[in-house]
């Protein structure tokens, strides 16, 4: 009953002692006393969330430190079954995190995970997840000197990133299906073309078209910017890139625009810092957080859509506003990065699947 309870109720705060408990019933073989790890455990309050397994250590690291001194060895025989459970669609147990991400049960699990570019369910102490957060807020505004090195030399885009981008464009173009697309230019935007990226940083791609005043063809080139970024898992120089069909009449806020086609800036962007409200952004996330996982667990496909509706239309109007610095922008991308984003897409999915399904099977007469 008492694992049965942890699952089920993932706003439940567990005291150390039941988690204590619940650690050793997750222990397969004797883990030879860990009288560090078992303190840590017992000095915190825990709770149940999805975690972003980008921000979990590698154990394979050579240069990794283990905050208990243990010697962490990851069998991918063991994680390999695990990947193949995730994808028949298994629940695993949630792992335990540490300091600073460490595992501390369910290093398989996480390499599952990790491998399949998933979040991993994970017990976290609370200290610990109000860290990730403060965290977050200077990973979505941390500056730089210098324009991405990867990118850019000397303010310039490196050639060869230029002819991968226009092949990556020219390939979404074919994928679209189109023969008069109108395109009149292909940009690149975002962080990546700015002074502010991180390590969540896509390469925003953007095909900017002539878009006929029609909802349907609005509604065709969002899909297909779905399915293409759906099917495709483009990297350049490690960076994600997000392809996007931009109305040539939308206006588009960035502090940096770049035209990949005539290899020019439209926008230069200026390494200036802002001044933001960083209390601002942390109320709005941790509001917005708490509205998705309340709205997920309750499972109202209506509700779900509504919030993420509310939720693109915040972030407009901090957009329009204040522009990408606002604190709407900013709590947005703290939703994205840590995955309250994808869990909220994930749980509308879900029921819409629900929805068109049978769960019996017709039997033949």
């Amino acid at each position: 009953m008492l694992l049965r309870e942890f699952i089920e109720d993932q706003f439940k705060l567990i005291p150390g002692e039941t988690m204590l408990k619940l650690f050793h019933r997750m222990q397969k073989q004797d883990i030879g006393g860990n009288p560090e790890m078992e303190k840590y455990i017992l000095d915190h309050q825990w709770k149940l969330t999805d975690v972003d397994t980008r921000t979990i250590p590698d154990p394979d690291d050579e240069g990794l430190v283990d905050p208990f001194n243990r010697i962490v060895d990851v069998d991918l025989d063991i994680v390999s079954k695990y990947v193949d459970s995730i994808k028949n669609g298994s629940s695993l147990m949630p792992i335990i995190l540490g300091p600073k991400n460490h595992v501390i049960d369910g290093n398989h699990r996480a390499t599952a995970y990790k491998l399949l570019k998933r979040d991993v369910p994970a017990y976290v102490p609370v200290e610990q997840q109000n860290e990730f957060v403060e965290q977050s807020v200077d990973d979505a505004v941390v500056f730089h000197d210098e324009l991405n090195p990867a990118f850019w030399e000397n303010n310039e885009m490196k050639p060869i990133i230029r002819y991968k981008l226009l092949q990556i464009a020219m390939d979404f173009v074919k994928f679209i299906g189109i023969k008069q697309l109108n395109l009149t230019d292909v940009i690149m935007t975002g962080s990546n073309a700015s002074y502010n990226y991180t390590k969540f940083s896509d390469v925003d791609l953007h095909l900017v078209v002539k878009v006929p005043d029609s909802d349907v063809f609005k509604e065709l080139y969002d899909s297909k910017k779905g399915l293409w970024n759906e099917q495709h898992n483009v990297k350049v120089k490690g960076q994600d890139v997000e392809v996007y069909v931009q109305d040539a009449d939308e206006k588009h806020i960035s502090s940096g625009m770049y035209s990949v086609l005539n290899n020019k800036w439209i926008k230069e962007p200026k390494p200036v810092k802002p001044d933001i409200n960083d209390m601002s952004v942390e109320h709005k996330y941790h509001d917005l957080h708490n509205e998705i996982e309340k709205a997920v667990k309750e499972g109202n496909k209506a509700k779900l859509e509504s919030l993420k509706d509310s939720i693109k239309k915040m972030r407009q109007s901090g957009l329009d506003a204040e522009g990408e610095f606002s604190a709407e922008n900013l709590a947005f991308k703290m939703l994205r990065n840590l995955g309250d984003m994808e869990k909220l897409m994930n749980a509308i999915a879900k029921l819409r699947d629900q929805e068109l399904s049978i769960e019996q099977r017709f039997q033949e007469e």
